[in-house]
C-alpha cells in the first residue's frame, strides 16, 4: 500500500502595514490637542466655579450716588451774561443755582446845611444798590441804601432769593426778602446757614455763634472760628463746612462748630446752653465722611471695594485681573472705584458701570458724579 504524506501550506500570517510618520505626527498632535481640550474645559469650569463663588461671597454693598460741586465761576457764568455794566461787586450765586446777587455802588455830591457864612457845605453820599437775577434770568432792582458813612456789604442770596448783607455804619446784619421786607439777624456776620423755613445759624465777626429761628434767637457758642451743618435728606450725610452765605433743604438741624480748639456737635433743637464735644472733623471743604442722624460715623468701606479681583489702566485700556483670569474692558478715560464685580468708569464725558466679568455697561448720568459706596 502506497501511503502519501500531505503537509499543509504554511501561511504566513499577513504583517499589518505601520502607520506613516504624517499618521503618528496627525496622531499626536492629535492626542495632545484632546488633552489640552480636555485641560482647557476643566479649567473653564473650574474658573466659573471661582467665579461664581467669588460673587456669592462678596460683601454686598449699596452703591448710591452724588452730585458733583461745579465749581462757582462755572455755575455763576449764565448769570454774568444778565449784568448790563460790568461796575458790580460781590457778585455770588445761592446754593441750589437757582438765584444769583450782586451790588452796584454810585457816589455823588449833594449840599448839606450848616452854621457857616456860606449856609451850607457839599457832601459825598454813597448809593449801594442790591440786584437779584432770578432762575429765569431777570434782574430786579431790589433795594437802595444811600450813605455817607459806612457801607451795605452783600454777603450772599439764600435759595429762596433773600439777601444777606452788612450793614458797617451800624454795624448789624440784614435779611431782605421780596425787597420790603427787612429783618435784622443781629451783629454783622461772616458766614450764616439759612434753612428752607427761615431758620438762621450765623457766624459773627465779634466770633460769637448765633441762632434764630421759631423759638426766638439765642447765642449757640461764643470764641467760634467756623462751623458745619449735617447736610442730607437720606441715610447719607456729610458735614458741609460753611464758609459764606449756605442755605440748605435738609430737615436735620445738627451743627458742629470749633471754639477753642475742641469741636463740638449741636443739634439746634436742644435750646440748653452749649454743645457736646464731637470725635469727627471739620474741615473746610466738604467732608466725604457718612454720618448717620445722630452724627455717629456709618462705618463705610474703602471706596476701592475689589473683593480679590484688581485693575489696571493701561494707556487708556481698562484690564480687570482676577487670578488667572483677566478682561479687557475696553477704553476708559477715568477708573472712579471697584466695586466687587462691577467698575465704574468715565469714558466720553458719561458715568458708567461696567460688569468686570460679561463686560456689560450701563449708563449711569450723561456727567461725573461722586460713587458712594456702603
Amino acid at each position: 500500500m502506497y501511503t502519501q504524506s500531505v503537509i499543509p501550506d504554511y501561511v504566513e500570517q499577513e504583517k499589518k502595514p505601520k502607520l506613516s510618520k504624517k499618521k503618528k505626527r496627525i496622531l499626536i498632535i492629535s492626542i495632545c490637542l484632546a488633552v489640552v481640550v480636555i485641560i482647557g474645559v476643566v479649567i473653564a469650569v473650574l474658573l466659573c466655579k471661582k467665579i461664581d463663588s467669588y460673587r456669592e461671597e462678596l460683601r454686598q454693598t449699596e452703591i448710591s450716588f452724588e452730585e458733583l460741586d461745579a465749581p462757582e465761576e462755572e455755575r455763576l457764568a449764565p448769570y454774568k451774561s444778565r449784568i448790563e455794566t460790568g461796575d458790580y461787586s460781590n457778585l455770588c450765586i445761592s446754593s441750589n443755582g437757582k438765584y444769583a446777587a450782586y451790588e452796584t455802588e454810585t457816589s455823588y455830591q449833594v449840599s448839606e446845611k450848616d452854621s457857616s457864612e456860606a449856609g451850607s457845605h457839599m457832601v459825598t453820599e454813597y448809593a449801594f444798590t442790591l440786584h437779584v437775577i432770578t432762575a429765569e434770568m431777570e434782574v430786579l432792582d431790589v433795594k437802595t441804601y444811600t450813605k455817607q458813612e459806612g457801607r451795605i456789604e452783600l454777603l450772599g442770596v439764600t435759595n429762596w432769593g433773600g439777601l444777606v448783607c452788612n450793614d458797617t455804619e451800624k454795624n448789624v446784619s440784614l435779611l431782605l426778602t421780596d425787597g420790603t421786607d427787612e429783618k435784622e439777624l443781629g451783629d454783622t456776620i461772616s458766614a450764616g446757614l439759612f434753612y428752607e423755613n427761615g431758620d438762621a445759624v450765623f457766624l459773627t465777626e465779634k466770633s460769637q455763634l448765633c441762632y434764630t429761628g421759631g423759638d426766638g434767637g439765642r447765642l449757640v457758642s461764643s470764641r467760634v472760628s467756623r462751623f458745619g451743618f449735617l447736610n442730607g435728606k437720606e441715610e447719607y450725610r456729610y458735614v458741609w463746612p460753611v464758609e459764606k452765605i449756605t442755605s440748605t433743604d435738609s430737615t436735620l438741624r445738627n451743627i458742629v462748630y470749633v471754639s477753642g480748639e475742641v469741636t463740638y456737635g449741636k443739634d439746634l433743637n436742644d435750646n440748653t446752653a452749649g454743645g457736646t464735644k464731637w470725635e469727627g472733623r471739620l474741615s473746610k471743604e466738604k467732608d466725604l465722611t457718612l454720618y448717620d442722624k445722630e452724627m455717629n460715623t456709618v462705618n463705610i468701606p474703602e471706596t476701592d471695594v475689589r473683593g480679590c479681583g484688581s485693575y489696571e489702566l493701561d494707556g487708556g485700556e481698562l484690564i480687570f485681573r482676577y487670578g488667572i483670569y483677566h478682561r479687557n474692558l475696553g477704553r476708559v478715560d477715568e477708573v472712579l472705584c471697584l466695586a466687587g464685580d462691577k467698575v465704574y468708569v468715565m469714558r466720553d464725558g458719561k458715568l458708567l458701570s461696567i460688569d468686570c466679568f460679561s463686560k456689560e455697561e450701563e449708563q449711569i448720568a450723561d456727567h461725573k458724579m461722586q460713587v458712594i459706596i456702603r
